[in-house]
């Protein structure tokens, strides 16, 4: 498939969308994860802003990479606003530190400023540090009961990716068989919850695992949490950085595998697991 046929798949899933979107009028939801606003969807979405016989609105939110990638995007539109979300004030990074740690009876200060800086007061980033600290056995209690947090030594990482940081020592305390479940279901990304398990129950990547006992562990884990269509990852970050862990080859593999055994894909996802693929 080439790259042009691609984009017409994706184009043709978009139109049929964006046009019944167009008929409804400005109270008509379209709701899309960020991951899956491809640019094409993008562009569809800044035509349909830019037709003066459309009334409504259209609110994105997304990481700060959007910005970076298209500083014009939403800009044909009469109305144009982009609210930035700052980090936290310290002063409620602090707090939520101590909420997270309510074994610890008092946290010095400048340690605690010292994780808020490292985090840039991200609250879902400092929420995953905490729970690392924890799992690594750094937030604990001593002999006497009292809560300890150890931060001697504790290195995070340089480019500030806490949360790929985390998920690559959550993953690391998890059996291979499991982890390489875990990163199936990552790179599949969106699906049914029956083509997601025929994904991972597909002879073509061997996993050791049945789908519903490997979905239960890595609930168990905390890697899963509850769904309407499912176990999901408790963040698109995390499964981002899941995805991330598997090798280039074994990535393809999975994409394969989805284009093959999926039943319920739409043209552009297909063609999205096709590229994603090499095919």
């Amino acid at each position: 498939v080439s790259g042009a046929q691609r984009d017409r798949q994706r184009g043709g899933a978009r139109r049929p969308e964006l046009g019944r979107l167009g008929q409804r009028g400005p109270d008509h939801a379209l709701e899309r994860r960020a991951r899956g606003a491809d640019p094409l969807m993008l562009d569809a979405l800044e035509g349909l802003l830019a037709d003066d016989r459309w009334r409504g609105q259209v609110i994105a939110a997304g990481r700060p990479a959007l910005l970076r990638t298209r500083p014009r995007w939403g800009r044909t539109a009469p109305h144009h606003d982009v609210l930035r979300l700052g980090p936290l004030a310290l002063d409620a990074a602090r707090a939520l530190v101590r909420h997270l740690t309510p074994e610890l009876l008092a946290v010095p200060t400048v340690v605690l400023d010292r994780l808020i800086d490292r985090v840039d007061a991200s609250p879902l980033t400092l929420i995953e540090l905490v729970a690392r600290l924890r799992a690594s056995g750094r937030l604990r209690r001593d002999r006497d009961g009292i809560g300890v947090l150890d931060t001697a030594q504790l290195e995070l990482p340089d480019d500030g990716d806490v949360v790929a940081w985390a998920v690559a020592d959550e993953l690391a305390r998890l059996p291979a068989e499991l982890v390489a479940v875990a990163q199936v279901l990552a790179v599949a990304g969106d699906l049914t919850l029956a083509d997601r398990r025929a994904v991972v129950d597909d002879d073509a990547l061997a996993l050791a695992l049945a789908p519903a006992v490997a979905e239960a562990r890595l609930a168990r884990a905390g890697l899963l949490v509850a769904g309407e269509a499912g176990p999901r990852f408790r963040h698109d970050l995390v499964r981002a950085a899941v995805a991330a862990s598997a090798a280039p080859a074994r990535r393809a593999a999975i994409h394969a595998v989805v284009v093959r055994v999926a039943g319920a894909l739409d043209p552009s996802a297909r063609a999205a697991h096709l590229e994603a693929a090499g095919l």
